[in-house]
């Protein structure tokens, strides 16, 4: 979930709305309550992650099979090998979405991943899902391109980096800035 939510809002919208072809709405909010007072970009976060946890690391159909009751121990073990292949297929699709869509540059979002996320390139991404979740797979970028999966976006410091003028006195010192502006 971690990794997934690495990527800046707009973008893992796009990418979740493309994988499961619906159109992702923020949930209405009432009076006081905690989700009015919150700002968008902080509701966004939550519907996503709630649409994650819902789409990408259970699938309805599955969690419908495993509700049953008495349910023989081979089709247990079988409905879970389908949500594990489920959950990477979906994992997978997001990634390659987004990473493209950003090669695209489909939306004005100049970054795709938070500025405090761990990971800054796709293929970071790609790696700790395998080392986290698919123990003895070796090369997992390997395994990937014989199948015409590549991924290719890195964010650099650029990206980053905030053009807003907030003081002009300091703010017209730094090279970046001035080098934008020219």
């Amino acid at each position: 979930l971690e990794l997934l939510l690495s990527y800046e809002s707009q973008w893992l919208r796009l990418g979740l709305e493309e994988v499961f072809g619906e159109i992702l709405s923020l949930p209405a909010v009432q009076g006081r309550s905690k989700a009015a007072q919150m700002p968008e970009e902080h509701r966004w976060r939550a519907a996503l992650k709630a649409f994650t946890v819902d789409r990408i690391l259970s699938d309805p159909t599955i969690a419908s099979e495993l509700a049953r009751p008495l349910i023989p121990l081979a089709e247990q073990k079988e409905l879970a090998v389908q949500l594990k292949e489920h959950t990477l297929l979906k994992f997978l699709c997001v990634v390659f979405v987004v990473d493209k869509c950003r090669q695209l540059s489909l939306i004005k979002c100049p970054t795709l991943f938070l500025r405090d996320a761990p990971y800054k390139a796709s293929r970071d991404l790609l790696m700790t899902f395998n080392r986290e979740f698919l123990r003895g797979q070796g090369d997992i970028i390997r395994h990937l391109a014989m199948l015409q999966y590549s991924v290719s976006f890195q964010q650099s410091y650029i990206d980053e980096h905030s053009y807003r003028v907030e003081n002009i006195k300091t703010d017209l010192r730094d090279g970046v800035k001035l080098a934008r502006l020219v």
